[in-house]
């Protein structure tokens, strides 16, 4: 029983961060970011062959999937929680499942849903102020039916925070493009009006291609 206990205060405990590999990772996600605003899937490919760290693949994964649809990336994915792993990687960890449940059978899609659910429980535990935990929590509140949990004024309110975070943490690799993008997304089903005219101010600024796309056309 204390083992059980001393195991389960442990993986709530936010591991240390190492600040070299943090000052690696965030190099990395800038370099990440551009190329994946910039719908570069081939130049995030080549970048991604040599990850810096651990979060760091985690993230080439999350980013290169919706740009090449390469089922591969959803592969051999932790199911539950590692202990040492960081609120980043755990909330990236759930993203893939999330994505994996996109074209997952009836059958499969629960098991799916519970694992990406307890991963992001996971992180949230261990920093629920991390940018990519506001940015997976935000897309699973917007995605999700209503009936399993899905809240897309509760989206809003997660990527309004995000914007907030992205603002004081502008090199995470997460631009403070996205999460206006994000913002606009979730308003767009729940303050129309106020959308529209949020989306003529982005468009205005010239976004990047994926974002520029996004806001012509969303998914």
């Amino acid at each position: 029983m204390l083992l059980l206990l001393l195991a389960s205060l442990l993986a709530l405990t936010p591991p240390m961060s190492d600040p070299a590999s943090e000052r690696a990772f965030l190099a990395f996600s800038q370099q990440v970011q551009a190329r994946y605003a910039a719908r570069d899937a081939d130049g995030l490919r080549a970048l991604c062959t040599a990850p810096p760290t651990g979060d760091a693949e985690w993230l080439c994964r999350y980013r290169l999937y919706p740009l090449t649809q390469d089922e591969s990336l959803l592969e051999q994915l932790p199911a539950d929680a590692e202990i040492g792993a960081s609120a980043r990687a755990l909330a990236l960890q759930a993203g893939l499942w999330g994505y994996k449940a996109v074209g997952a059978s009836v059958f499969s899609l629960p098991t799916i849903g519970r694992r990406a659910e307890r991963l992001l429980s996971a992180a949230h535990d261990r920093d629920d102020k991390d940018p990519y935990v506001l940015l997976v929590e935000g897309q699973s509140l917007f995605y999700k039916p209503s009936i399993v949990g899905g809240d897309k004024r509760a989206a809003l309110k997660r990527f309004q925070q995000l914007r907030r975070v992205v603002e004081r943490t502008p090199n995470a690799g997460i631009s403070r493009i996205e999460a206006d993008v994000w913002v606009w997304y979730a308003r767009h089903t729940t303050e129309s009006d106020r959308a529209e005219a949020e989306r003529t101010r982005l468009l205005a600024q010239n976004p990047p291609p994926l974002f520029r796309a996004f806001l012509l056309s969303p998914p």
